[in-house]
């Protein structure tokens, strides 16, 4: 009996202990919430704060850059405006010079490849002829490329006229 009493104490303990154990897991966690979450407010507030502050930097610089109120400014501020305008200016200038030269490198890149593709097409018409006369339309493209490479810019309506 002895034996069973002691064994049921042990194990008790164990039980005893593990639960301590979680109790202290719980408060940690908890402590370290209320941590983060006091830190999380504060940085919210700062945050908030600093939001504030720009907005009113935005606002003065609104009514500035709108030239309300430049008369209350001294000839140093007006000429620091007027230069800030001028980089403004040029970034945007600069900004919109590369999205055009980005844009036309993009098209020249399509034209090549719209030209190899033709020139491929072309070369798969002229060597296989026949399969190119089956219909009357494409035996025209097939006289017609087999002459020049130079495009007709002729309106006609109806199909082309065969020579």
């Amino acid at each position: 009996m002895e034996n069973a009493s002691g064994w049921l104490n042990h194990m008790l303990s164990l039980q005893f202990f593990r639960i301590q154990k979680t109790i202290d897991r719980y408060r940690r966690s908890t402590y370290d919430m209320d941590t983060y979450k006091t830190n999380l407010d504060q940085c919210i507030l700062h945050l908030k704060q600093e939001t504030t502050d720009m907005e009113r930097k935005i606002e003065l610089l609104e009514v500035k850059l709108s030239g309300e109120c430049l008369g209350s400014c001294s000839i140093d501020e007006i000429q620091m405006i007027g230069d800030q305008l001028e980089r403004s200016l040029s970034s945007i200038r600069a900004r919109k010079a590369q999205l055009f030269d980005d844009q036309i490198q993009h098209l020249q890149a399509k034209e090549r490849s719209l030209k190899e593709e033709n020139a491929k097409l072309l070369a798969k018409c002229l060597a296989n002829p026949g399969q190119s006369t089956a219909h009357p339309r494409a035996a025209a493209l097939h006289s017609r490329s087999s002459r020049s490479t130079d495009v007709e810019t002729g309106l006609f309506i109806g199909l082309p006229e065969l020579n």
